[in-house]
């Protein structure tokens, strides 16, 4: 849109840069989603979580957003501290993208770990 960012109220604040992920083709009429009909296994009626016949299946994430970086707003009208990663990185599942996360925290722990043994060493 044209509004400037003023017109927000994000002075001061942190504004995360995401892209959305492209949109998932629909399937063909007829065509199986992967997700197995258990209707005789619930006792004849549509399995737990379901919403009945024509209702779409949400699947979360289908609208998944992609972080490509992070810029601080100040709230005094000086410069924009700005980290934009250009990487292309493939969208991942949510739990992929959270043990991922882990791994990297915790490799930087470990990094910072060593430094501090060796300092106090």
């Amino acid at each position: 849109d044209d509004k400037k960012l003023q017109e927000y109220n994000v002075g001061g604040k942190v504004i995360h840069l995401v892209e959305r992920a492209p949109p998932q083709t629909p399937l063909p009429s007829g065509a199986s989603s992967g997700i197995g009909s258990a209707s005789a296994t619930h006792g004849g009626g549509p399995p737990p979580g379901t919403r009945g016949p024509g209702a779409s299946v949400h699947d979360r994430n289908a609208n998944s957003y992609v972080m490509v970086g992070t810029f601080n707003l100040p709230s005094d009208g000086s410069a924009v501290d700005v980290h934009i990663n250009m990487e292309q990185a493939p969208i991942q599942s949510e739990p992929r993208v959270r043990l991922v996360m882990a791994q990297h925290m915790i490799r930087d722990i470990q990094t910072l770990l060593s430094r501090m043994e060796c300092r106090g060493g």
